[in-house]
Formats: C-alpha cells, structure tokens, sequence
C-alpha cells in the first residue's frame, strides 16, 4: 500500500491589513485625489495587495487623550474628535494648486511612498513613478498633511474654547508602531485651562470681566496682552504691557450684531482676532479694534476701555453703527438716526449680508459708497430664512428714499419763502 503524501500547503500572499472597510475607502480617496491632480487614468495599473498596503502606509488620526492630570469628559473628547473627523474630509488643503482634503493628501502620500519604496523596478509603474515622483514626494506630502491636520485641530479647540468657560490647548505626533503591519498613527493630546474673571469699577459700577486667552503649541497656554504704546495717551501708567479682558455686554453684542454666525465659529474668530494685536484705531475719544471674519472681511469694531493697567474690550459695534468711521459715514449720507439704524435692524449682519442686491441697486451702491460692500460675500454663513432679511433691507431703502424727498420739498419751500 503506498503511502500518502501530504500536500504541501501554498503560502498565502501577505495580508497587510485587518480592517474590511479601509481598504475600500483607501480606494475610493486615492482615486479621487488622482483625479483632482490629473493621474486618474493609471488607478487601474494597481493590484488589491498593492492598495492593501498603501493603505496601512498612510497616518491614522487616533481618538483624542487628555492631557495627564486635566479634567476632560469622555464625551467633550469625543465632540472633539467627531470634529477633526469632519474637518479631516474638507477640502480646504493646496496641493498642487488645487483644494483637496487633508485625508485625500494623505492617501497621495501612501501612494508616494509605494512608489519611492515598493514598485521600484516594476515595469508597469515606470512611467507613473516618473511622472508623479517628480510631482509629489512623499516627504513633502507628509509636510504637508502635518501642517493641515495642525491647522484642522487647532481650529477646533479654538471653536470650543470659551472666554467665560474654559479653553483648550492640544498636542500632536506622529506615531510609527513596528509591528507586522506597521501602523502610522497621528495621535492628539487635549488640555484644559479654566477662565479667569475679576471685577472692575466701570462707570461706578462692579461689572465682571473675562480674561482673553490663546493656545500655543505642545499643549502650552498663554494669556493675551498687549503692549501699553499701542494705546498711545490712552494710558498713563508704568507697565509695558496690559492684560486684554473682555465684558459680557461685548461678548453679547458681537452675538446679536453678527447673528448669522454661529456660536463656535464667534469663539473662533474672537480669539484668532485679539491674540496678536498689532494696532488700535483712533477714533474721536475712541480706542477702537477693527474684528474681521473668516473672510477677511471688516464687519465691526470692538471699544476699549483703559482701566487700571487692563485693557478692557467693553462693547462691539457693527460697522453701521454711530461711533465708528462708517456708521458715521452711514448717517451722514442717508440721513438715519441711531434710533432708525436699530429700529430697521441695519445694525445686524443678516440684514446686509442677505439682503437681494441684485433687486436692490440703490443699496447695493450706498454699501460701496460707505465702502463696506464686502459684507455681501458672507451670506454664505447663512443660519436664518431670507425672505424677512431681503423685505426689511428693501423697506429700509425706501425709508431713506422717502426722508431725502422730505428733506428736498422742506429745502423747496424755505427757498421759496
């Protein structure tokens, strides 16, 4: 009887990845950032393995950790990273002359890095390794992948951080576990740090005021301030530099004044608009801070007070308001009241901003004429319903045109007499 012989069993090609849906979404990402800089028709020279292990070369972003010793609730860490997730998928990186998201940059990098480690000498990718190679190296995506995921995770603390709350201050490295596979990681630690107030003798009254204050990198933390010659005569004291505060009245006026901005992105543009003043604009008797919005866009004016050796942020203004260099403009052109400007809500970004121009010449040339025009690029911040908006900004306009005809027949009539 002859014996059997055991079959020799046949290595089975290495599996580099665990996950059934990441290689999957890998695919789908590399194919669309090869589409976005041109290489889409060289997809299919790629076999499954291949993707397989481009995928397992590419930086994960981990769940976010405290920083030792900080309180922070399971769930804030997990709005937090809920947020980088979504702001990982914007295209809002420049690559190459063109916006993708921080996630497809990442994938060009996993595919850079087969090219420059793994397809060398193979046939099929000569002409695609020489053409992207010289493109895009993968040193230089890993660059620039960092910088956007930096930018994406800053920008989220700054949304949460709240001056009569808490703000945040995070950290971030790049991790390489050498395992079988090697996992890349880009893994983010979170710190707190609790607001501080005092109270200030304001007008012969206590008022609260908060401090303002800016993340720096490696979870650092600084308060903000600024030096005492950049508010000229409006200090007398010996400090070189003023500890920057802010009023709740300010803090609800830039709330009301700018109401088509949510709350997370007016902490955002509050902090990225004091944490490095460079001047004050002199205005009359007033110490003013011009406040842009993610547009670059002027939409207002924060009024500061001197007291002691604070610097204090006590009010916003709207840039149509009394007091400032365009609302005083505002009235002398259109003759309006401060009483008309609050009563027509001409006081408010969202009568601007989504007022129908196109309908509406006569306010489309008094906003260029005032020079604050700009402020029809940002009804794309848009949170309330139009039609309200479109029919008060035209009410008004005829509010105005019926107090110049007025003012024309009274002028008419005295010539008369």
């Amino acid at each position: 009887m002859s014996k059997k012989r055991n079959k020799k069993k046949k290595p089975q090609p290495q599996k580099y990845s665990t996950n059934k849906q990441a290689v999957p979404q890998f695919k789908e990402l590399l194919y669309g950032a090869m589409k976005l800089v041109g290489f889409e028709a060289y997809f299919p020279l790629f076999k499954d393995l291949e993707l397989e292990y481009m995928s397992i070369c590419i930086y994960k972003a981990t769940r976010p950790t405290r920083f030792p010793g900080h309180k922070i609730t399971s769930s804030r860490l997990q709005l937090i990273n809920n947020m980088n997730q979504l702001g990982l998928r914007c295209r809002m990186l420049p690559v190459d002359g063109k916006l993708m998201s921080v996630l497809e940059c990442n994938s060009l990098f996993g595919l850079a890095d087969f090219l420059e480690q793994k397809a060398e000498g193979i046939e099929r990718f000569d002409e695609l390794r020489t053409k992207f190679c010289k493109r895009f190296e993968s040193i230089m995506l890993l660059a620039i992948l960092t910088d956007g995921s930096n930018s994406i995770y800053l920008r989220t603390i700054l949304y949460l951080s709240n001056p009569k709350e808490r703000y945040y201050a995070y950290k971030t490295s790049l991790q390489s576990e050498v395992a079988s596979p090697v996992l890349m990681k880009c893994n983010s630690v979170i710190s707190v740090h609790q607001a501080q107030s005092s109270m200030l003798m304001i007008h012969g009254n206590n008022r609260p005021v908060f401090r303002l204050g800016k993340p720096c990198p490696d979870n650092q933390f600084t308060w903000i301030s600024v030096a005492a010659s950049l508010v000229g005569d409006h200090y007398k004291g010996k400090e070189k530099e003023l500890d920057v505060y802010i009023q709740s009245h300010a803090l609800n006026r830039l709330k009301e004044r700018l109401d088509i901005i949510d709350n997370m992105s007016l902490n955002y543009q509050l902090i990225t608009g004091t944490c490095n003043i460079k001047t004050f604009e002199f205005y009359g008797e007033y110490l003013l801070l011009p406040f842009v919005s993610f547009s670059e866009v002027k939409v207002g004016y924060f009024v500061a007070n001197v007291i002691g050796d604070k610097l204090v942020f006590r009010t916003f203004l709207f840039i149509t308001h009394s007091c400032t260099p365009e609302g005083d403009k505002l009235k002398e052109i259109s003759g309006l009241q401060k009483s008309d400007i609050k009563y027509w809500q001409f006081d408010r970004l969202s009568t601007i901003a989504l007022a129908n121009v196109d309908n509406n010449p006569v306010l489309l040339n008094l906003l260029k004429e005032l020079g604050i025009d700009d402020l029809l690029k940002l009804k794309t911040l848009i949170s309330k319903p139009e039609n309200f908006q479109n029919n008060l900004a035209g009410e008004l306009m005829a509010y105005i045109e019926r107090g110049k005809k007025e003012i024309e027949e009274e002028s008419h009539i005295e010539s008369a007499f």
